[in-house]
């Protein structure tokens, strides 16, 4: 984990910087690890717990959505908007399963699923967009990885 972060942040009228720094959180310099700071971790994210003064912070560490994101009292630091957790749909997991099958294709095709897969999650978890046009999207990424994959391999035949 070769990431930096950094929040300045205020809690009961006092200054605070958080540093996200590698596999550490310093809070005012103050170093804490993260795995001793663990919440929950999911397939795409972890959330780590962070006292900030007298408020417990929320690290969110994603893996495929959102990055970094430091949450206190439902709000994002960075932003001051109202953090919504993001929340992947049951039938995400078909279009992730179909992302899945391109390991047969080798290290390529791989790369290409988890990508297909990445795009999935975020276009599957975005509210902002009609449910029927994230499937269709998710569908039109779908068929556009399978593409790419099927040219690259006839290519290749090609040699």
């Amino acid at each position: 984990m070769s990431m930096s972060k950094v929040w300045k942040v205020k809690v009961d009228e006092k200054e605070y910087e958080v540093k996200l720094k590698g596999s550490r959180v310093l809070v005012n310099n103050e170093k804490f690890k993260l795995r001793n700071l663990l919440v929950k971790h999911k397939w795409f994210q972890t959330t780590y717990g962070v006292d900030i003064g007298t408020k417990k912070a929320m690290l969110i560490i994603s893996s495929l959505i959102g990055g970094t994101k430091l949450v206190i009292d439902e709000k994002d630091c960075a932003t001051g908007e109202i953090y919504v957790p993001v929340h992947i749909p049951k039938w995400a997991y078909v279009f992730m399963a179909l992302h899945m099958i391109n390991l047969i294709n080798g290290l390529l095709g791989a790369i290409i699923g988890l990508i297909g897969c990445s795009a999935t999650v975020s276009i599957s978890s975005n509210k902002k967009i009609h449910i029927v046009a994230r499937v269709a999207l998710d569908i039109v990424v779908l068929v556009l990885t399978y593409i790419i994959v099927i040219g690259i391999v006839l290519a290749l035949a090609q040699y």
